[in-house]
Order: structure tokens, then sequence, then C-alpha cells
């Protein structure tokens, strides 16, 4: 039972209140939220607040339209020489944009709150003031009575340690989410992302279900689970997600009563400061925050992605977490990254975990997104219809923050779009850096090319030595080393502040005197902008590793025309089989990233990635390897393998290369491996455009063909609704066959759709089934 306090007890809560943001804050943000005809409130604090700490669109039934009051908070008595507030009304009543940008809004009314009284000098002083403006004073004892009405629960439901977490905690996202916005100053709006749970069909086939309901249909999932995983492709918003997973978590009742308590980390703090392990966070965040036995602790990790291990450890790390919340019924784990090998690093385990996906911007969608962050762009205007018929539309991947920078550009009225991402990034660092002439302040090309340089060096140094944030001094001093072994005449200091404060590029944390890139793309691109420098490249088996794809996929766009750097990624030999995945989880974005590439060095490196996971997929089938992905049924491997290169290969782009290797394979002798090459070849073929060739597939290896293919071509054809008298005699003569096989036809199909490869008889080799 909830005690419900009274005026006098709430009315002393409110004279132990000492610090305006941190505790009185949050309380009136409750507050203003639960009042009768506010429609919304906006959190106006900070250095660009013009007087307002608040903003309220109040509706007004008798006009019909919304009016906005703005507030002006202050913790205890109010003066006649309480100037402060008299400068915060006046700022109140200037002109503004809304908090969406759209329109411009003007304040006729004004709330003056305060925990403690006000004098009846100071309130005649301020009427005779604003005697034209509608002032209303709430405080003391009024305020009191409306907490009491509105939230009578605000001082009873939370210990104060609690309260001030929470209050630290939404604060803090909100500094973060300034620090992340790649336009500083404008409008920090947010779209909920569109997710979907991943599941796995009979067939081994990933499917996605309906939408889940966002933010709030995850969190309900996220109570009731013990592991959540959410990847998202670079840019989509997955931290800024994962603060407002955060944020939903601490403003909802499960928080308020005390049965959940969630908590952040990013992956690099939790790897510093707890070595990986759950168990160890648990402890320290219970014990620091005396939470009981009934609380269920939410742990909010991102960017798992962002620690340079070796998949074998990315599997132990994955394995340790969901021991640790194994052993306990009251903790839940949310785990955000870009796309990583699931499958290979969990097995079997997919099928039963609940593992998400943020969908990308796609369509029409997509479209009014970058119309908005393009300030109101006309949709039906050339310049949007060349964007959907490029090369860079598809190149966008559907991600937020692309199409941000897209925005930014066509804003600034560029005509020439972008041919693919990395020059779209190009084009947005050459808009923010180097038209400080006119719209930042810079006076000089060099400027210019000194602010590359240091962002440049920078992005080295923070990939290389994998660091979330620098000190400011350390930018410092490799700006002025650069500047005085030059000769040049820049100011190391002056460009530093002008980089940290107005380019978009950077953010500065005043507090601890620290820089960091606002998103970790921009510290990628500027990460390979050095390696295109370097004479000497490292290329071995960790560029495909999530660390550091990214950025070999930035060096392939900025290469453009890349033999050199597809042969060398090709030649690289891969003998652990993550490795051989990851390979083909990311060599065809770096393909499409260096699209001037000639086609031969595609080609050969086209055969080379479909033979080894050929290979890969046969050896483990027939037990050859021992492999975490043994954990899978033969005909759900062979679907993650498809899915996987359509997905990577299955673009017009390779068509030709696909074609002629297909030709290529098809010229080869007979050989397991060499079937089910030909079989991925033509899925993806099929998807690029071309015309389905599982004839040629069935005509030249005949019987010998194995039966995990031809049910997955029997399957493939029936979704492309082509069956062909290839496939059709194919088909007959396989249930003939599995009908004269000395198991039983459902056991057969139990064993190889079902049944894990590692719980297969010993010696059995899946091929020589009929």
């Amino acid at each position: 039972m909830v005690m419900v306090p009274s005026t006098r007890q709430t009315l002393e809560h409110l004279k132990q209140i000492k610090d305006e943001v941190k505790e009185l804050h949050p309380i009136l943000s409750t507050l203003f939220k639960k009042m009768d005809g506010v429609t919304k409130v906006d959190y106006n604090h900070g250095a660009n607040e013009l007087g307002a700490d608040f903003i309220l669109h109040k509706f007004d039934s008798t006009l019909q339209k919304t009016i906005y009051i703005g507030v002006v908070a202050k913790v205890g008595q109010i003066k006649i020489d309480h100037a402060d507030v008299t400068r915060q009304i006046e700022e109140c009543l200037i002109e503004r944009k809304s908090s969406d940008g759209k329109d411009r809004i003007q304040i006729r009314e004004v709330w003056v709150v305060s925990t403690g009284d006000l004098t009846n000098n100071a309130k005649e002083k301020i009427f005779d003031k604003f005697a034209k403006t509608r002032i209303e004073f709430i405080y003391g004892q009024h305020l009191a009575q409306l907490l009491d009405r509105y939230v009578p629960d605000q001082f009873v439901t939370i210990p104060p340690h609690i309260q001030r977490y929470a209050d630290e905690a939404l604060q803090q996202i909100s500094m973060e989410g300034g620090s992340g916005m790649v336009v500083p100053g404008g409008v920090d709006f947010y779209i909920e992302p569109d997710i979907v749970r991943l599941e796995y069909d009979r067939s081994g086939y990933v499917i996605s279900s309906k939408p889940i309901g966002g933010i709030n249909g995850l969190c309900s999932i996220i109570f009731k689970s013990p592991f959540v995983l959410i990847e998202g492709a670079m840019g989509v918003g997955k931290s800024k997600l994962a603060r407002e997973i955060m944020r939903n978590i601490l403003q909802g009742e499960k928080f308020q009563n005390g049965s959940v308590f969630p908590y952040l980390i990013h992956c690099t703090s939790f790897e510093k400061s707890y070595d990986l392990k759950v168990d160890n966070l648990i402890v320290d965040i219970s014990s620091k925050n005396k939470l009981t036995d009934s609380t269920r602790v939410v742990i909010i990790i991102d960017g798992f992605d962002e620690i340079d291990i070796p998949e074998r450890g990315q599997e132990e790390v994955l394995s340790g977490i969901l021991a640790d919340v194994a052993r306990s019924n009251d903790v839940t784990v949310v785990l955000l990254t870009r796309p990583i090998n699931e499958a290979g690093l969990l097995g079997a385990k997919v099928q039963s975990l609940d593992i998400f996906r943020v969908k990308p911007l796609r369509g029409k969608r997509a479209i009014d997104f970058l119309s908005k962050v393009g300030g109101g762009l006309d949709v039906s205007g050339r310049i949007i219809k060349d964007i959907e018929k490029s090369r860079l539309f598809k190149a966008l991947e559907g991600t937020p923050i692309a199409f941000i920078l897209l925005g930014r550009l066509i804003a600034e009225n560029h005509q020439d779009v972008p041919s693919n991402l990395t020059e779209l990034f190009q084009k947005y660092m050459e808009l923010v850096l180097g038209r400080w002439e006119i719209a930042k302040g810079l006076r000089s090309q060099v400027e210019y090319e000194v602010a590359v340089e240091g962002l440049t060096w920078l992005g080295d140094y923070m990939m290389t030595n994998k660091l979330a944030v620098v000190g400011r001094s350390e930018l410092r001093v490799f700006v002025d080393d650069y500047v005085r072994d030059r000769g040049l005449g820049a100011d190391a200091e002056v460009l530093i502040s002008k980089l940290s404060a107005r380019s978009g590029v950077l953010f500065y944390k005043e507090s601890e005197d620290t820089i960091t890139f606002r998103h970790r793309s921009f510290c990628e691109f500027f990460y390979a902008r050095q390696l295109a420098k370097s004479a000497d490249v490292r290329i071995d088996e960790t560029v495909f590793h999530p660390y550091w794809a990214n950025s070999y996929f930035f060096l392939a766009g900025t290469l453009r025309d890349c033999p050199g750097l597809i042969s060398s990624l090709t030649d690289i030999s891969l003998t652990d089989d993550g490795g051989r995945l990851s390979r083909a989880l990311n060599f065809g974005n770096f393909m499409l990233a260096g699209y001037l590439t000639p086609k031969r060095f595609i080609k050969t490196a086209l055969l080379k990635v479909f033979d080894d996971i050929s290979r890969l997929y046969v050896a483990i089938c027939n037990r050859e390897v021992n492999s975490p992905l043994s954990g899978f049924p033969v005909m759900q491997l062979l679907c993650l393998f498809a899915t996987i290169i359509k997905g990577q290969y299955g673009y017009g782009h390779f068509l030709e290369n696909l074609e002629e290797c297909i030709y290529e394979l098809e010229e080869k002798d007979s050989s397991e491996s060499g079937a089910v090459a030909l079989f991925l070849f033509n899925c993806a073929y099929k998807e690029s455009g071309g015309e389905l060739r599982f004839d040629e597939l069935i005509e030249k290896h005949g019987n010998s063909l194995p039966t995990p293919l031809r049910l997955a071509i029997m399957s493939e054809s029936k979704k492309m609704k082509i069956l062909t008298d290839g496939v059709k005699r194919m088909e007959r003569n396989l249930r003939r066959g599995v009908s004269a096989h000395k198991l039983s036809a459902r056991d057969f199909l139990k064993e190889i759709f079902d049944t894990p490869i590692s719980s297969l008889p010993a010696g059995k080799k899946i091929f020589d089934a009929p």
C-alpha cells in the first residue's frame, strides 16, 4: 500500500530541495505532464533556454488553440532583489522557434514556480513591471497542493538516493543526446525505430515477426526476459535507442514502485571496470544503490561491437553473460551491437533467445525523414527523384545518420548527389569544416587543412588505442606540433575550440575536459583516411572483425578503384570458421564501396568467398571440424549461409560477375562443395536480378546432388514461384529416394531439419543420404 503524504509532508520535502536542476526540475517535469490541459512539456533548461526552464503546450478549450506558457523555476524564497527572476521573465517573452523547428511561437503567459515563499514586495514589483503579461505564481503551499493532487506518490514511492540516481541518469541521457547530435543546435527529434524480432522457421530461415510495438513493446519484453540482443547497422541509432530504453524505464511505473532498476553502460567501460563479467557488475550496482532482492536489474550494454576481441572471445563473453543471467531470476541483460555472427556465436540457442533487429528506413518513410532533416525539402522535387534513382540510396542502408548528413548537404544547396556512402561522408566533412570562412569564422584554407589532419590523427589515435574519449590537451599537442613543424600560422587552441564547438564532428565535455567524435562512424571515417595515406596497411583476419570492418569499408570507398585491397583481402588465409563467415558477411559491402575496381578482381574474390563458405558447410555437416555452428541442424545451417550470401552479394552491381562465376563452376568437375557453391551462386544471382539457373545445377550433378541441396532448391523455387520441369523431376526422384531410405521419411527429415549436426550419429556423413 502506498502512503499518500499530507500537504505538510510534501511541503517539508520541497524545503529540503537544494539543487534546482537535479532535484526540482525532474519533479516539475512529472507534475506538468500530469496537469489538466497540458499536451506537451518541453524541457528547455540550458544555454539556449531564453529564460524558460520549461515551455508548456496547453490547449485552450475556449479558443480551440494551443497556448504556450513559459516556466521560471527557483529553489527557495523569492525576494524583491531577485533580479534573476525578472531577467528570465523578460527573456521568456522573446519570440522563438518551436521545439520541432517548424513554427515560431510567442509566450504570453509565465509561471514563476518556487519551493519557498514569495515576498509581497517581490510579487508587486513583478506585477508592475509585467503589467501586460499574465504572471502566475506557484510557490510553497500551492506547489505542494498541486503535487499532492497530480503526483501524490512523488515523495513516497522512491527512496531519495534512488530518485537522485534517476535524476542524474536522465540528465546524463540528455547530455549524451546533445553530444551525439551531428547538427549542433538543431532540433533533437527522435524517430522511434521499427524493431522486429528475429525468429527461425523449421528450415532455418530468419523471418521478421510483426512489429513489437515500439519501445514500450520492447520494454515489456525486456522485463520478462533474461537476455535481449538488439542488432542494427552503422548509424541506425542503437546508442539513441539504448538511451530511450533507459529513459522509458526510469519514467515508468515499474521503476517508480521499485520493481525494476535500469543501468546503462558502454561495453568499453564494462570491459575496463568489470572484465566483461555481469556478476561483477550486478554486485556493484546492488551495493551502491541498496537494492532489495525483489528488484529486477536491467543492464543495458551498448557497443558490443566496439570492443576489439576475436570471435572466439565474443563467444566466451556471450556464453559468460548467459551463464550469469541463468543463475539469477531478477536480472536482464540488453546487449546492443552492429550485426554480428550471432548464429555462429550462440549456435542453436538463437532459436530460444530474444533477438531483435532495428529495421532500416525504407521507401516513403526514408524520404519523409530526409525531407525533415533537410529543412522541409519538397519530396516531389528533382533532387529527391535523383536521390531515389542513385546508387547512394541503396548504399545509405536506411541509416538515420546517413540521411541526416545527406539532408544537411541538400539544405546547403548541394545539387550533386554523392555516388556512395564514403563520398557522402567526405562531402559532409567538407561542408562542416571547409565552409567556415563564411559560416563559421575561419579565414583561411590553412586552418581547414590543419583541421582535417587533426581529425585524421584523432581517428587513428582513438581506433588504434581503443579509446572512447581523449583529453583535449592530447589533440592540442598534436595540432601544436603539426603547425610548428610546418611553419603555419594557425592557432591550435582557437582551432580546437571551433572544431569542438561548431563543426558537428566533435563533442567537448567541459566537466572532464575530454573530446570525442559525435558518432563512431566519424572516427572510423577519419581512421580510414589515415589508412589511405599509409604506405603499408595491415591486412589480416582482423579486418573483418566488427571493430575494424567499417573502417576498411570506408577505406574501399575512399579508394573506389582498389584492386590491391580487394586482392589482399581475397588472399587472406582463414582457418577459423568464424573468420571465414565474417569475411562472407562483410566482403560484399567492401566490394560495393570500391565500385570502380576492375571486374576481374571482383570475380576472383567472389569465387574465393563462395568456395570458402561452401567448403566450410560441407566440413561442418560431415563432422570434419569442431565448430560452434555444429549446433545447427543441416538445413538451418544451409539456410543461414544462403541468407548471408543473398544479403551481401545479391546486388545488380555483381550480376555479370555472378553469371561468369556460375558458367566457370559449371565447367569444373563435380564435388560436394562445388555443388553447394553453385547453389549459393544461383541464390545470389536470382537476388541480383538474374534468371533462375537451378536446372543447370540439377543436370550437372544428377543423382549425386546432395539431399540438403535438393530440398533447398525446392524451397527456393517455390518461394520464387518458378517451378521448372527440372525442379519437378528432381522433386519426384527425391520423394522416391526418401521413401526407400532405411530411415522413415519422417525420421530422416527430422534428422536434417531438427537435429543439431553435433548430435548426429558418429561417423554419419550427411551427403550419404539419397
